[in-house]
């Protein structure tokens, strides 16, 4: 929940995060405040999906920042194959899955969310392999896919262990994170619907 913490609420992949992490007011409670250089929150292996099944990542985020490779990934320093990925690319939202060595889906939002407004983002799998994004409630972009297999790499929002192993300069992501949420399941619309978690 981001609430003054880094704990999980309902199981025990706390995460573990760095001196550029803070809280402040959120859109729930507090909220992660990340400052775009070195701040990231690693939950480990625990909160991994794995498998072919149908999951959802669910999360409030509040920036102005253009690009940041990572809000939330599932990822190693080593190791991306089995991996899925929610970023910022030119204000926009990337979301895909990467598992045996093939993209699952990769959908880019139509909307931009860098407005510095606090915007609820959804982002699912379904049990098709197809990848849904959705913005404040409502869906923005999908794309059909196959369900890659995806294994145990390490969860963490900020920053991605695959580019802070091997980029010269890691894109952290500088803004708010709240309320971060997966779910071994796709969502359904009553859930994804923005007024349902104010």
């Amino acid at each position: 929940t981001g609430d003054d913490t880094a704990h999980d609420l309902v199981s025990t992949n706390h995460g573990t995060f760095t001196n550029g992490v803070s809280f402040v007011a959120g859109t729930i409670g507090q909220a992660f405040m990340l400052d775009g250089v070195s701040g990231w929150v690693d939950f480990g292996q625990g909160a991994a999906v794995t498998g072919k099944g149908p999951f959802s990542v669910a999360l409030w985020l509040k920036t102005t920042q253009a690009t940041a490779k990572n809000l939330a990934t599932q990822q190693t320093g080593t190791d991306t194959n089995g991996m899925w990925s929610l970023s910022l690319q030119a204000g926009k939202l990337r979301w895909f899955t990467y598992g045996e060595s093939a993209y699952g889906f990769d959908t880019l939002s139509a909307r931009s969310v860098n407005d510095g407004q606090a915007h609820f983002v959804v982002c699912t799998r379904e049990s098709n392999g197809s990848g849904r994004l959705y913005i404040d409630g409502t869906l923005d972009s999908s794309q059909a896919g196959t369900a890659r297999t995806l294994v145990s790499l390490n969860v963490t929002i900020g920053a991605g262990l695959r580019d802070l192993a091997t980029a010269a300069l890691p894109s952290f992501f500088n803004g708010m994170l709240d309320e971060v949420q997966i779910y071994g399941r796709s969502l359904a619309t009553n859930e994804i619907d923005r007024k349902s978690v104010v």
